[in-house]
């Protein structure tokens, strides 16, 4: 039986708590059928492995809609906490960086390619000249082709707190190729986040907040890896900055845009 509101909403779907300790992951009617059961496949596969992931239970449909249940993980996100607790961060955002360390040893053959994603998601932006598109993706061909395993959106609110330990949540982006690329995705969502609210104060104290992030997060990543290099992150910005502007972040795109065209020009 469901309950009357929902726990929690995300972008896609209504969170509800279910049955048996679980939750409910019920997609709006606009959301394409397909999308449901690629999340619970690449998610099926991810579980496969030692994570701290969350237990897909089944794939079902309530009211006409699909739905995914998971099993249900109890805890604030850490960016709740680091919003609440600042003197945390440090710890925090080094604890982030060694889980995405540990996650970059997997190797997943199955998932589709980090490039291939990013190739699509350049193609499909509305925004870029054709010429853009074209020197963005020349740019992509020339990165390297590695297969470890990649959340593609992992970041502060991707990782719950439990009390047995974080759990990171939200796969449906998750690919496998450089982890570089996908370190720079995370920087990516620092560099350009910008609050819903028009307030400069608070705007600049995100700013702020986020090189915090940024410098605590790859000192502890170069601190985890001995072969950590900063330049082959930053090869993978531009790409990723572009495939960005596909998933419609409208507070984002002239910040975004802005940057990329300088970059080409130089």
């Amino acid at each position: 039986m469901i309950n009357e509101k929902p726990i929690a909403y995300g972008r896609t779907a209504e969170i509800y708590a279910w049955k048996n300790n679980t939750i409910l992951k019920l997609f709006y009617d606009w959301v394409p059928t397909r999308d449901p059961h690629y999340e619970a496949t690449i998610h099926q596969q991810v579980q496969k492995h030692s994570l701290p992931i969350p237990k897909l239970i089944e794939e079902t449909h309530f009211n006409g809609r699909a739905g995914i249940v998971y099993e249900r993980v109890q805890g604030p996100d850490m960016l709740t906490v680091l919003f609440q607790k600042l003197w945390r961060l440090p710890c925090l955002i080094q604890q982030m960086a060694t889980l995405q360390s540990q996650l970059h040893q997997v190797q997943i053959s199955e998932l589709p390619t980090l490039k291939d994603k990013i190739r699509y998601d350049i193609s499909s932006v509305a925004l870029l000249t054709q010429s853009e598109k074209d020197q963005l993706i020349k740019h992509l061909d020339q990165l390297p082709n590695r297969s470890n395993l990649c959340h593609f959106d992992f970041h502060p609110g991707q990782i719950i707190l439990t009390e047995s330990g974080p759990v990171i949540v939200d796969w449906i982006t998750a690919c496998q190729g450089d982890p570089d690329g996908d370190i720079a995705r995370t920087l990516t969502l620092l560099k350009f986040a910008v609050l819903p609210d028009p307030n400069v104060l608070k705007q600049i104290l995100l700013r702020l907040i986020s090189r915090w992030i940024s410098r605590i997060y790859l000192n502890q990543l170069a601190k985890l890896d001995p072969q950590f290099d900063r330049q082959a992150i930053q090869a993978w910005m531009l790409p990723i900055a572009a495939a960005r502007l596909s998933e419609n972040v409208t507070n984002e795109e002239q910040k975004i845009l802005t940057w990329i065209r300088k970059k080409l020009k130089n």
